[in-house]
């Protein structure tokens, strides 16, 4: 599966959802054969947070369905975490879910 075709995925998962804490997206990428996940960025609503990094995930479900799992998706306070977070989903997740 290419960039394109993940972040298709997301958009028709959250067709009608704007993501109004972090509407940046920096990266669409793969944790699994069936999960999918999408990084994006925005600004905390927090007082003194700077800039919020959020991890959502999709297990694909096959012919165009996807599950929103809302269980592992995350907010981070550094992309570092963020993509240390995506790392260890990856290896948690690397013979399926």
């Amino acid at each position: 599966m290419n960039n394109e075709q993940r972040k298709q995925e997301f958009i028709a998962a959250y067709k009608d959802y704007n993501n109004h804490l972090t509407p940046k997206v920096l990266k669409y990428g793969s944790i699994s054969k069936t999960l999918i996940y999408e990084l994006s960025t925005g600004k905390s609503i927090l007082k003194g947070y700077g800039d919020v990094y959020e991890v959502t995930v999709l297990k694909l479900q096959g012919e165009g369905e996807a599950l929103k799992m809302y269980d592992l998706g995350k907010c981070f306070n550094s992309l570092n975490e963020a993509k240390r977070y995506i790392k260890s989903l990856s290896e948690e997740f690397k013979n399926g879910i």
